[in-house]
């Protein structure tokens, strides 16, 4: 069963996913925005590769920021003792920007020679984060969005009210994963992280130190008001490049945000992370 089919991409990028299948690659990079739906796609590729059953999958992932270089170390022990010949091993990497230099140099040489039956899928949404010698190694696809229209479709034939969809699709700027994850939002949290979000946005400095205490104490309210942020803040990114208008002020925008998701990862204060995110923005 060709689990691509059940996903909404765009022509270009379905394209692509299609070539890589056919092609003697293994090892592919998937390029997106947060929340545009990448863990499917790298899913439904594994299966099409074969490996359809979660014994035939090796996910390298991490509690911590980062993943280090004992984490890959693991991974290349692991790949020699499972490696059966005729049999598929997919390994997925996803957040891959996660990588520390060390992790990223210590996979190389499996992205140089790859056995015949193991591929490597592998996502991010900072491409400049990983090594020029590890992204030469890796074919590029880049997950593009559908056009409004085509995941309407998608969502009303798979049960949506046709007005709460095109309300989550312009909360999360067409993003695929995050369309699913505010209608699925039955509590109405993450829009509600949205609407903060917006709040802080519009609001003078004043104003948005007055928000910190209130904002710092709840730490679930904290990573979808993070999530919302960052959202809209790559939204204005995009438009501001598109028009070539205060690109720089909407970067640093987004980066401070983007070193707050990272702070949090990291455990730091929320207090503090709140209040130095308040004074960038």
């Amino acid at each position: 069963m060709n689990k691509l089919n059940d996903l909404i991409l765009h022509p270009s990028s379905k394209l692509n996913i299609e070539r890589f299948i056919e092609s003697d690659s293994h090892a592919l990079l998937l390029i997106g925005n947060r929340g545009a739906g990448k863990g499917g796609v790298l899913d439904a590729l594994a299966n099409e590769l074969g490996a359809s059953r979660e014994e035939d999958r090796i996910y390298l992932r991490s509690d911590e920021a980062s993943i280090s270089i004992n984490k890959a170390r693991t991974l290349r022990s692991l790949l020699s003792l499972l490696q059966v010949k005729g049999k598929v091993l997919v390994v997925i990497i996803e957040e891959a920007e996660r990588l520390t230099t060390e992790a990223q140099n210590a996979l190389l040489k499996q992205l140089e020679e790859p056995a015949d039956n193991i591929y490597f899928l592998l996502s991010t949404h900072q491409r400049n984060s990983l090594l020029p010698t590890v992204v030469s190694r890796l074919t590029l696809v880049n997950l593009n969005r559908a056009s409004e229209a085509a995941l309407v479709t998608f969502f009303t034939k798979k049960g949506y009210e046709h007005s709460k969809t095109l309300r989550a699709l312009r909360l999360s700027n067409n993003s695929v994963g995050l369309a699913r994850r505010i209608l699925d939002d039955e509590a109405g949290l993450y829009i509600e992280g949205i609407d903060k979000a917006k709040q802080m946005l519009t609001s003078s400095l004043t104003e948005k130190l007055l928000l910190v205490d209130e904002i710092a104490k709840d730490k679930s309210g904290l990573s979808n008001l993070l999530s919302a942020l960052e959202r809209i803040l790559e939204a204005g990114f995009h438009n501001a490049i598109e028009k070539k208008q205060n690109v720089e002020n909407w970067s640093k925008k987004l980066q401070a945000v983007e070193d707050s998701v990272q702070a949090q990862h990291e455990n730091v204060s929320a207090r503090i992370l709140v209040l130095r995110l308040m004074l960038q923005l």
